[in-house]
């Protein structure tokens, strides 16, 4: 049989600096027909594992003595106040308590900001905005440095995610919607769709069933254009009979 929800993979990587850091694939994901259906691809650049402050932020400025020049705290207060630390291309400038970025701050690199929002101990930790090297944009909730709470993710292939994170993967109840508007919507779990959920194609096919590691898995109801709504038993992805 061809066509049905043919699962998805996500392949993380730790993250380098605040780069993306890990990209992941999506697999076929058609849902036209469960008996024939047209297979669509779509691969999806998702969060990093950990998005971390690079080395500036880590190391603080509680040593201005002996740190590097780069790490010079060059305007304001950089131990308990308002400031900024860094010099050329690679800065923060905002709170700082104890010498770490505390509350609210900005990152720049490459002279662009690159994130803005709240600081704790050093680390993304409340709400802000992302933005990645190649356009993609995160906007929500951060804790101690990665994706975790509501978010959204929009990517620069055009897709979007809308919903819940932990420890930077998408995990909870969610949103995610192709370039060309065909979407999943339902539960996440450690980046893949886990538990109930239902795919909407973009011609206007639906599929609603549990979802186990991104494939659909058990009983699943199949709506298609201009035809009678059926109920199959599905493995993996595949549809093995018509209920």
């Amino acid at each position: 049989m061809r066509g049905g929800y043919q699962g998805w993979t996500n392949e993380y990587s730790a993250a380098e600096g605040c780069g993306p850091g890990a990209t992941a694939k999506k697999g076929r994901s058609g849902a036209e027909s469960a008996r024939a259906a047209g297979e669509k691809g779509a691969s999806m650049k998702v969060l990093p594992v950990s998005i971390l402050l690079p080395v500036l932020m880590a190391v603080g400025c509680s040593g201005l003595g002996s740190e590097p020049p780069a790490l010079r705290c060059t305007v304001g207060d950089c131990i308990n106040g308002t400031g900024r630390i860094g010099a050329g291309e690679v800065y923060y400038s905002g709170r700082f308590k104890d010498g770490l970025p505390e509350g609210k701050g900005a990152l720049y690199q490459g002279g662009t900001e690159i994130y803005s929002g709240d600081f704790r101990g050093g680390q993304f930790h409340g709400s802000g905005i992302y933005r990645f090297k190649d356009g993609s944009v995160y906007r929500g909730n951060f804790q101690n440095g990665r994706f975790h709470g509501q978010g959204e993710l929009d990517l620069d292939s055009g897709n979007s995610y809308r919903g819940q994170f932990r420890n930077g993967q998408y995990h909870g109840s969610g949103t995610f919607v192709y370039l060309d508007g065909s979407r999943y919507v339902g539960e996440f779990q450690k980046g893949h769709p886990e538990g109930k959920g239902r795919f909407e194609s973009y011609s206007g096919a639906l599929i609603k069933g549990e979802f186990q590691d991104g494939s659909l898995n058990g009983e699943a109801k199949v709506e298609l254009p201009g035809e009678p709504a059926f109920t199959g038993r599905f493995e993996n992805g595949q549809l093995k009979e018509i209920l």
